[in-house]
């Protein structure tokens, strides 16, 4: 199942939870720009290929965001087929009003 997440309740949640997976589906510039610390590059491009090598737990809490939220909830239906069952769509980081880091 797909949940809807507000960026003040993953701040929240990241505040007390290490274990959730934050990844970042926009293209490697993009990430690079700025993105919420902690959070993994993996281009929506490359999610089925990649997402069971960088997130091999198929139970953990994943959340997923882009820059304004249509390839996140792209990402999120493509984990859900992948097998997935704990994500999260923040949508996009335009909405994040906290810190953000850039560079890889």
């Amino acid at each position: 199942m797909i949940k809807t997440i507000s960026p003040s309740e993953v701040k929240r949640r990241l505040s007390f939870d290490k274990d959730i997976t934050l990844v970042d589906v926009r293209t490697p510039p993009e990430y690079v720009e700025g993105h919420i610390p902690g959070s993994i590059l993996l281009p929506l491009e490359m999610l089925e290929t990649f997402a069971e090598e960088k997130m091999p737990n198929k139970n953990a809490i994943i959340v997923v965001y882009c820059e304004l939220g249509r390839k996140s909830a792209a990402a999120a239906f493509m984990l859900h087929n992948l097998g997935y069952r704990n994500i999260y769509n923040m949508g996009g980081i335009i909405g994040w009003p906290y810190e953000t880091e850039t560079g890889m």
